[in-house]
């Protein structure tokens, strides 16, 4: 028999890790306050440098939930990093905006 206490603490992570991807890619935060909070889960290896396919699985996680403004806003962080107006290696200690 499944274990529903699992599965439901898998769905928790798995959004947290979206959340902070989503928060960490459209700078409502930073890597180090992540860190710092305790609640470090990440869906992808390389927080500094993700990858398009990374970005790409945080959109369309947000795009199953339908929340399509966070689709859209991470649809433009990554044009944005496509273009070079983004460099992840100096954001990941960054200030998020305010």
């Amino acid at each position: 028999m499944m274990d529903l206490n699992n599965i439901e603490d898998d769905l928790d992570i798995l959004h947290r890790s979206m959340d902070n991807a989503y928060r960490i890619l459209t700078h409502k935060t930073s890597i180090r306050k992540i860190l710092d909070s305790g609640n470090c889960w990440l869906p992808f290896t390389n927080p500094i440098n993700p990858t398009n396919k990374d970005i790409d699985g945080v959109i369309d996680y947000f795009c199953d939930l339908e929340e399509y403004e966070m689709c859209a806003e991470l649809v433009k962080a990554k044009e944005e990093r496509s273009i070079g107006r983004i460099n992840f290696m100096n954001f990941k200690l960054a200030v998020p905006k305010d």
